[in-house]
């Protein structure tokens, strides 16, 4: 792990991986845009593992297992969504930005301790009702 520029950058592959999603999934699924609301509800739905958002790219990055990229759903990459393992580098926010306003980057749900990831199961549930409200026609409330 190095650290630069209000950021550490993390080699995926090894303990952790990353889910990648993008903000349009993340609101779908959430029925909202608001940064606070979406954040309690990511607590819940991912059952406090850890996320962060890039302000600029309107990506969610969500922390997992590195065994998570051998699911058969993990192995094909969308535009909404797409598994970071081996060969990834991840920047995550400093532990301090915790709020939108705190950097580019921010944690929407914080790393509780070390090696707390979210489960694959909970971030597949996530993945589809985000899906189904989007293949539906249900849009976000505040966008």
């Amino acid at each position: 792990m190095r650290q630069r520029d209000g950021h550490a950058l993390l080699r995926c592959g090894g303990v952790l991986s990353a889910i990648r999603i993008s903000a349009r999934l993340i609101h779908a699924a959430t029925a909202t845009d608001d940064f606070q609301a979406v954040d309690r509800f990511l607590l819940q739905a991912l059952e406090g593992g850890p996320v962060f958002m890039d302000q600029v790219t309107r990506r969610y990055y969500v922390l997992v297992g590195s065994t998570t990229g051998l699911r058969t759903q993990s192995q094909r990459e969308r535009d909404d969504a797409a598994f970071m393992g081996r060969g990834h580098h991840l920047a995550v926010p400093t532990v301090d930005a915790t709020h939108p306003g705190a950097a580019r980057r921010y944690w929407c749900v914080q790393m509780g301790s070390p090696g707390e990831l979210a489960a694959p199961d909970a971030v597949s549930q996530l993945l589809k009702l985000g899906r189904s409200r989007i293949t539906h026609g249900e849009r976000a409330l505040g966008g």
